[in-house]
């Protein structure tokens, strides 16, 4: 997929996200996508969008607390930011001062980062000095801010739309994936989403204030009948959803099953997909998949077939088997 900018409008956007640790992982994770697109993205208009770097890791060093990772993980993402920008700046120009970073880059086209922590976003946004009740946090906010008057903005997006969400924990990445395969994304003006979420909030505060008028009393029955059809609404969904919704079952024996109720076109591979039984690392390379009203077939989902595609719609199961090198070992 070629997708062509002219090197005059080159400019560049960064997406970092952290999640924090959990019971099943003691450390917290980063990650970071930089893209390469046109000034029109930061106009809040779709524009055209190219990965040029990315990493998943490990957070290098032990925080407290989600703001801490979210600190740690953008101020990574910043510096690299900063690092592709000003090789590109050398290579539009060899004989730019690159030892003067701040002076070429004041020159280059504007380029932003984006978080989707409104914590992080909120101090770095403020015009007053950063304040948190972890100091070596508020230190690491000052360095960003000064790296990001470097003609670096900073946007903030939410979470649904965050593209490197899927590089940090165990998810869906079907966001991400649109977005390369299409090549576009479009940011939003933050000041409008967040004002229509505090309009909101302010409109249940009023109706809770304004409780016992005989005005309100009815808004308040209204809006809990449809809070109730809305949820019998959802509750329906929710049902018809689980009914079409593959999972996970055991046995016999060895045998782990992944039972395809959605229609599909790919064969089916195990990786990112929650809820196995087992460690992905416990099961065997080969693979039975059995096609209802089809038949079965019998390769190896680690090949370069792994996730090839049917000719057709399918549905029926996949299933894997325990590794029993352990058990050979210890016979």
């Amino acid at each position: 997929m070629v997708l062509p900018i002219e090197p005059t409008r080159v400019t560049f956007c960064a997406f970092s996200d952290a999640s924090f640790m959990s019971n099943k992982s003691l450390h917290a994770h980063q990650g970071t996508i930089i893209f390469v697109t046109t000034p029109e993205l930061l106009g809040n208009q779709k524009a055209v969008v190219a990965p040029i770097a990315w990493t998943s890791k490990k957070v290098p060093r032990i925080v407290r607390s989600t703001l801490s990772a979210e600190a740690a993980a953008l101020s990574n993402s910043v510096d690299r930011l900063l690092w592709i920008r000003m090789m590109w700046a050398w290579i539009s120009n060899p004989n730019c001062e690159w030892s003067n970073p701040e002076q070429v880059l004041e020159s280059q086209t504007r380029s932003a980062v984006v978080t989707d922590c409104r914590s992080m976003y909120d101090i770095l946004t403020r015009t007053a000095v950063p304040s948190c009740s972890e100091h070596r946090t508020t230190i690491e906010c000052l360095l960003i801010r000064e790296r990001l008057k470097a003609n670096c903005d900073v946007r903030w997006v939410s979470s649904q739309a965050m593209l490197a969400d899927c590089l940090t924990k165990t998810m869906d990445a079907s966001v991400l994936r649109q977005c390369l395969m299409t090549g576009r994304y479009s940011l939003f003006d933050e000041q409008e989403v967040l004002k229509t979420r505090a309009d909101k909030r302010q409109r249940l505060q009023w109706i809770k204030n304004q409780a016992g008028s005989p005005e309100t009393e009815n808004a308040e029955r209204k809006e809990t009948a449809s809070c109730d059809q809305v949820a019998e609404c959802q509750n329906v969904q929710s049902e018809r959803k689980s009914e079409l919704e593959d999972f996970w079952k055991t046995g016999p024996h060895d045998a782990i099953h992944r039972v395809h109720v959605k229609p599909r076109y790919q064969r089916f591979v195990p990786i990112g997909v929650t809820g196995c039984p087992v460690e992905i690392k416990c099961l065997s390379a080969s693979r039975e998949t059995r096609v209802s009203g089809w038949g079965t077939e019998k390769d190896f989902w680690t090949g370069s077939r792994g996730a090839a595609s049917f000719p057709f719609l399918w549905t029926g199961e996949t299933v894997f088997r325990k590794q029993l090198r352990d058990k050979k070992m210890n016979d």
